[in-house]
């Protein structure tokens, strides 16, 4: 009984002063304080891939089914494992762990093909995804309804999130119409499907210096733009970056060129510059 007792101690006592299990992806995790892996946590910079439509079409924002699978395959098979926007908001505000490779797969605007294309593909290889929905737009032609949303989100695969009530610009609009999408949107989302909603992307892409501000009154916690890069948080958390998917991209191929260390300009030879200088 005593020993059992110990065991418990040596388990529980931990927990109790807020410790948490890490590193990500460790076969042996560590505890550590959970403010100290938070902190570790958000300098881990996260790839995050866009896409709009999963199906043929004539520009940049059509991806077919057949290549939206083959770029998912691709990431599997180079050891990457998807997430949802959610897990990665725990992972940096709650010291959770994620997968080895973590990668978000993001859809913008809630199109009817997310249901009848990439769904299916997503529920095949049990890979994960994040819709951005447009909630003016849910029942219109060629977008989800309020149905289709519902089952996917309770799938456990998609991961519903905010792009407003009527996709504006958030550049064009002022302080106040931006604060009446989020908060209409918000609820709309939360009404129907039984869910916090805490995350958003601006439609475009485009924020203003007021932005973050009224997010962050409005209840959200972060925020996706169109700008290409690695999620960073420290970069700004209502401002992270994505990679934007296209039919012919190899995805681990993006992540690998995006992943590259920025090279420090070169400053230039000061004698050279003494060189050039005619007395």
């Amino acid at each position: 009984m005593r020993k059992m007792t110990t065991l418990l101690l040596t388990f529980l006592f931990p927990m109790m002063l807020g410790f948490s299990h890490a590193p990500t992806g460790s076969k042996h995790p560590t505890t550590v304080p959970v403010q100290m892996q938070v902190k570790h946590n958000q300098q881990e910079s996260i790839p995050v891939l866009m896409y709009h439509c999963i199906s043929k079409g004539n520009n940049y924002l059509y991806v077919p089914p057949e290549q939206f699978e083959h770029q998912l395959v691709s990431l599997q098979k180079d050891g990457y494992t998807t997430i949802t926007a959610s897990e990665l908001l725990s992972f940096w505000e709650r010291g959770t762990v994620l997968p080895k490779k973590p990668v978000l797969i993001t859809l913008d605007d809630g199109y009817e093909d997310n249901y009848t294309n990439a769904f299916p593909i997503l529920k095949k290889h049990r890979a994960k995804a994040t819709i951005f929905v447009v909630t003016g737009a849910v029942g219109r032609p060629n977008y989800m309804s309020w149905q289709q949303l519902e089952e996917m989100n309770k799938s456990g695969l998609v991961d519903l999130e905010s792009h407003t009530v009527h996709h504006r610009n958030t550049r064009k609009i002022t302080d106040e119409e931006f604060r009446t999408e989020l908060i209409d949107s918000k609820q709309a989302l939360e009404s129907h499907l039984n869910k916090k909603i805490v995350i958003f992307a601006f439609p475009f892409g485009e924020s203003k210096p007021s932005s973050a501000a009224i997010l962050q009154e409005s209840g959200y916690r972060i925020a996706f733009s169109t700008s290409k890069g690695l999620a960073h948080y420290p970069d700004g958390k209502y401002r992270l970056k994505r990679l934007e998917m296209f039919a012919q991209d190899s995805p681990p191929a993006i992540i690998a060129e995006a992943s590259k260390p920025k090279k420090k300009p070169l400053l230039p030879d000061p004698f050279s510059i003494l060189a050039s200088i005619k007395l």
